[in-house]
């Protein structure tokens, strides 16, 4: 009876977690001009009107575990996002021994996102269910 009671217990808590609408992290927004984009007080050239948004991508798929650290935009040229001096370090370290952490279970990834733009819009980048998305949003 109590084997019965733990299993219905664990196929209600695995179907409420299905059931759980996935939860998005904003992890950056912009704004898009001709051939530019504004990224908080720094401006973009952009090449074509198309945006690079580039990151550190971390996993641990027998755990579960999904980080996402930002890195830059890209353009015409490159802009890194700002960050503390600790993550700095975190993603040098990460980068650098990437093949370590392989062995270990670990997926270590640099990745771009890319978005052909459109002139007065505005776009946010966000992280849904260990992916990210660059897609427009309506002007604040």
């Amino acid at each position: 009876m109590a084997l019965a009671a733990i299993g219905a217990m664990a196929v209600a808590l695995f179907l409420a977690d299905a059931a759980r609408p996935s939860q998005e992290i904003p992890l950056a927004r912009f704004e898009t001009f001709a051939n530019a984009a504004q990224i908080g007080a720094r401006v973009l050239q952009l090449a074509d009107r198309e945006v690079g948004f580039e990151y550190l991508q971390l996993d641990q798929e027998h755990f579960g575990y999904h980080r996402v650290v930002p890195l830059g935009f890209s353009g015409s040229d490159r802009l890194p996002v700002e960050r503390s001096a600790l993550t700095r370090w975190l993603v040098s370290h990460l980068r650098s021994h990437a093949a370590s952490y392989t062995a270990r279970g670990f997926t270590v990834r640099i990745r771009t996102e890319r978005l052909r733009t459109e002139p007065g819009q505005a776009y946010e980048v966000v992280e849904r269910a260990g992916q990210v998305i660059i897609r427009r949003v309506a002007a604040r």
